[in-house]
């Protein structure tokens, strides 16, 4: 028996509005009635651009409507979180005493939990660090271990970018930065055989 997962993503941009995407691929390993996790990874939440999941549909091949819920790892006692693959980022210390980090070569969105700054840096050092367009701040320093996790997910666009005040000090030696995504899944009741999931966006 197929399943359809159908993600709804409203577009708020006017010229897209009533024109959809399909996104689909194949679940394999329903081989018998059961609860099952379909994972949400970080690629298709972040096509879906909301952590928002209240327009989830699934339908059986009669077009029936399949109860589920979605939880994540931060319902279990342990919180679970995918690294993203490799994201390529510039490094910019401008003139206004701010280094500036950007996403340019961005191929797709994602969604983060966590980011992990890398900094090879001589003494010690205090940043604040304000990650744009959500405008949330953290500071970067010294004393601590620069990983800074949310609850709620965060979009990564090509567009996003970090900016690091300065002030009178010098730059910050960025060596790498790392993001995580807090692993999620569409639970459901299967009936066994091979299920498709597709979301439209």
């Amino acid at each position: 028996m197929k399943y359809l997962v159908y993600l709804f993503c409203f577009l708020s941009l006017p010229a897209m509005a009533g024109e959809w995407k399909v996104y689909t691929s194949q679940i394999e390993g329903v081989t018998e009635p059961g609860y099952y996790n379909i994972e949400l990874t970080p690629e298709l939440m972040g096509l879906m651009g909301c952590s928002d999941f209240r327009h989830i549909r699934i339908y059986d091949k009669e077009n029936r409507e399949v109860p589920y819920f979605v939880r994540s790892d931060k319902d279990s006692m342990y919180t679970t979180l995918s690294p993203l693959p490799s994201i390529p980022f510039t490094v910019t210390d401008s003139t206004d005493r701010h280094t500036y980090i950007r996403f340019s070569g961005l191929s797709r969105s994602y969604l983060f939990n966590r980011v992990d700054f890398c900094i090879r840096q001589v003494g010690d050092y205090y940043r604040d660090c304000h990650y744009f367009p959500e405008g949330y701040t953290c500071t970067l320093s010294s004393q601590s271990d620069n990983l800074f996790y949310r609850d709620e997910a965060v979009l990564l666009l090509p567009d996003s970018y970090f900016r690091i005040r300065n002030l009178d000090n010098p730059p910050l030696q960025i060596e790498a930065i790392r993001f995580y995504c807090l692993n999620r899944y569409v639970c459901a009741f299967l009936m066994g055989g091979r299920a498709l999931y597709a979301f439209y966006r």
